[in-house]
């Protein structure tokens, strides 16, 4: 049910996304790209490789290093209704319903919630910015870095639902940056699709090749008010 509705009717929710985001002036936005950043790369889009430029250890010919899209992106490639279905897990697993165990951490953030407005950025950046000082790794926690920009308007899953807590799960050198106009669809909307473009445009540059580099400042560049919530 899930992967027809998300693309029966060529893709008929979607283009219904598309349209309320950007009105009927199609000059603003390509709906090839659009659909692409909703549903991930082509199959196409899938065989391009890069060098990240370093010499690859094993070879003696001085070749590098290079990078492509992992045989799981290349599989949802080949079947843009199972790319819905992935991107569609948190209403169909549960994440919403099922039993949240929360860390040290995570309660003193939910019994002190009422005081969020008043902290400080930096005080609200630490509680989220890893797991409890007594709790084991989280199960499903994330083993490499991640970049998460989400929108601070989004109805469906809000803010304290999805976010709120998301320190115990992160893997170091992982950020999280607010936008906040921006709703449910991220990859689509106007401003944050820009937003997004320019941060996968710095990584490509090596714009964070040490693992320090502030995405938030890059976010700014073109969405000025966006904020860092966590940094791990």
């Amino acid at each position: 049910m899930v992967a027809y509705l998300g693309t029966g009717g060529n893709y008929a929710f979607l283009r219904g996304a598309l349209r309320a985001a950007y009105g009927k002036d199609k000059s603003e936005w390509s709906l090839a790209n659009s659909m692409a950043a909703t549903l991930g790369p082509s199959v196409e889009e899938c065989k391009t490789q890069i060098s990240d430029g370093s010499v690859a250890k094993d070879n003696t010919d001085g070749t590098t290093n290079v990078i492509a899209y992992s045989k799981a992106v290349r599989d949802r490639a080949q079947s843009p209704a199972s790319s819905f279905v992935d991107k569609t897990r948190y209403y169909t697993d549960g994440a919403g319903t099922q039993k949240w165990q929360k860390s040290l951490e995570t309660l003193a953030a939910l019994y002190n919630i009422e005081n969020e407005d008043s902290c400080s950025s930096d005080r609200r950046r630490r509680r989220s910015s890893s797991a409890g000082i007594f709790e084991p790794p989280h199960a499903g926690s994330l083993k490499a870095p991640v970049t998460i920009i989400w929108g601070q308007k989004d109805q469906a899953c809000t803010q304290r639902i999805c976010l709120d807590g998301i320190g115990d799960y992160l893997a170091k050198r992982s950020q999280v940056v607010l936008l906040p106009r921006t709703g449910h669809w991220t990859t689509v909307e106007k401003e944050s699709r820009v937003a997004l473009g320019r941060v996968i445009e710095w990584y490509v540059e090596g714009g964070d090749v040490d693992g320090k580099g502030n995405v938030a400042a890059v976010v700014k560049e073109v969405y000025h008010d966006a904020t860092l919530m966590a940094r791990k």
